[in-house]
């Protein structure tokens, strides 16, 4: 047993199963009352595959105070997840459940159940004595993209001593929220946008989920923050240290955007805050956006009064642009 494993994990080992020997992978989603988590579930479950196998951990969790709603919610949950992996027939890519129901009420949010779940990745790619190994965590709304496992592989081969962020944006248009919240998730996605092109700022804010090679998650101790914000502090330190971190350059996914006050300090308060992130649109020229990835485009000019269609568009825009700009 390594360093790490002896002094910076929290739990012992959660699952009792031996891993694939030729485990290269785990994917990490911690969730708290996600009535709809399955269907995200089988989402992953249809990816296309990279070379080796992979495990994904769901760690439903709640602090010993939660309310008797999340405590219903979860078992419901739990219990439907167990009948559903005890189904899942893909040698390749296994699913595990854990409930962790006895959380410390000071680490409300994902923060701590991340940091167990990135800690029992370690674990099994220990014991599958694998020499590399990655560590994918994503949040539980997130709904992959058929490509974006193998994409990820992909670029961490090109790459294998960096973080990947992958793009994973709100979800602008459907009918499981209101057109308010879908407007306020594109104002937000619009800031991002906004710092990272016309700023040109490194937004060290993940979208939904992080690719960690399990060396260099070690190698920095870990997570040693369990609140909301606790990917931007290792993030931060990462690049302290030098490490690369990189964008990838297609969208893999997309996240349902949420008006929810489950953490503190979480999305979803900002979104259902009044307050508006992106600087009025006045202010820059719209077309600005896309200025980096192709010539000015005119018919944005269209879209200024609304932040739905404007992201759309610049959606478009930039993807069929091959995203150059924020390579």
């Amino acid at each position: 047993m390594n360093r790490y494993l002896q002094q910076e994990t929290l739990y012992p080992p959660l699952i009792p199963r031996r891993p694939s020997p030729n485990l290269e992978y785990v994917i990490v989603i911690p969730a708290l009352r996600e009535e709809f988590v399955l269907l995200n579930l089988r989402r992953l479950e249809k990816c296309e595959l990279p070379p080796g196998d992979g495990e994904v951990l769901l760690l439903l969790n709640q602090t010993r105070q939660a309310d008797a709603e999340t405590k219903r919610v979860n078992q419901r949950v739990y219990l439907q997840l167990l009948e559903w992996t005890r189904k899942v027939r893909n040698p390749r890519l296994k699913f595990f459940v854990q409930w962790l129901d006895d959380l410390p009420a000071q680490y409300q949010g994902p923060g701590l159940a991340r940091k167990i779940g990135m800690d029992e990745a370690c674990y099994r790619l220990a014991k599958a004595r694998s020499r590399a190994g990655w560590i994918l965590v994503m949040d539980a709304d997130v709904r992959a993209n058929k490509n974006l496992l193998i994409d990820l592989y992909q670029k961490a081969q090109k790459h294998k001593r960096a973080i990947l962020l992958p793009r994973i944006p709100y979800q602008l248009q459907g009918i499981d929220q209101s057109d308010q919240l879908y407007r306020a998730a594109a104002r937000m996605d619009l800031a991002r946008w906004y710092r990272q092109i016309i700023l040109g700022e490194k937004v060290l804010e993940p979208q939904g989920a992080i690719w960690v090679p399990r060396n260099i998650y070690q190698k920095m101790a870990g997570l040693r923050s369990f609140v909301t914000s606790d990917w931007r502090t290792f993030l931060s330190r990462a690049q302290g240290e030098k490490i690369s971190i990189r964008n990838s350059e297609k969208v893999l996914g997309e996240r349902l955007p949420r008006g929810e006050g489950r953490c503190p300090d979480g999305a979803g308060q900002l979104l259902r805050s009044s307050e508006n992130p992106l600087p009025d649109l006045g202010q820059f020229p719209i077309e600005h956006l896309v200025a980096d990835a192709l010539e000015k485009d005119p018919a944005v000019a269209a879209f200024q009064k609304d932040p739905v269609k404007l992201m759309l568009h610049c959606h478009k825009l930039l993807l069929s642009a091959g995203l150059k700009s924020l390579k």
